[in-house]
């Protein structure tokens, strides 16, 4: 993020000469792109999260299927097509969240895409009737391009990692939860200390 706020006031800098105008669109346009980052990155947080049980599941029927442990009791009761036909639906049902998903992703990338197309070529016909007019030199135009690519470049990576914090922070949250929580077996109000071992801890058919 601080890379690319470095990046981003760089290119604004030389912007703010050229165009201030497209400055400000550049900035605008930053605000609904991390509204859809974010809240793509809630969807997949949470699609992420209601699949865990079923790859759980897969990986648990695979590993039954591949451990040369379990291949005995497999064979003996004859349950590998079983095991195969549960591991496939599991699979079935992951890969099925993560394209609709991905569809989701492609719909909200694809709309953000058109948004930097459109405010990218307006600027750069703003900036090619400008150079006709001489309000800007060749270089200006090389210039603006430069910097519009700079400042768009810089603004997505800004976005991208802000909107991902409650993504990476789910995991986080989950283990706050758990360190947090309750002991759920019942705890005596006073609990009482044991009798010290006089003669240690015996082991008995421990082979």
């Amino acid at each position: 993020v601080l890379r690319g706020g470095v990046t981003a006031a760089g290119f604004l800098a030389s912007l703010l000469v050229l165009s201030p105008v497209m400055a400000g669109l550049l900035v605008a346009a930053a605000v609904p792109a991390l509204i859809a980052e974010r809240a793509l990155a809630r969807r997949r947080a949470a699609m992420m999260w209601s699949i865990s049980p079923a790859e759980r599941r897969e990986l648990h029927y695979g590993s039954l299927l591949a451990d040369a442990r379990t291949a005995q009791e497999v064979r003996l009761f004859g349950t590998g097509p079983l095991l195969r036909t549960r591991m496939l639906a599991e699979r079935r049902r992951s890969n099925a969240a993560h394209r609709r998903m991905d569809r989701r992703e492609l719909a909200g990338q694809g709309g953000l895409g058109v948004l930097a197309a459109v405010i990218s070529g307006g600027g750069l016909v703003y900036a090619v009737l400008a150079a006709a007019r001489g309000d800007l030199t060749v270089g200006d135009v090389a210039m603006f391009v430069a910097a519009v690519a700079g400042v768009q470049g810089a603004l997505s990576t800004i976005v991208v990692s802000l909107a991902h914090v409650p993504q990476d922070l789910v995991p986080f949250d989950h283990y706050l939860a758990v360190s947090t929580a309750r002991p759920d077996l019942p705890v005596p109000a006073r609990p009482r200390a044991g009798p010290r071992p006089r003669h240690g801890i015996p082991a008995c058919d421990e082979g």
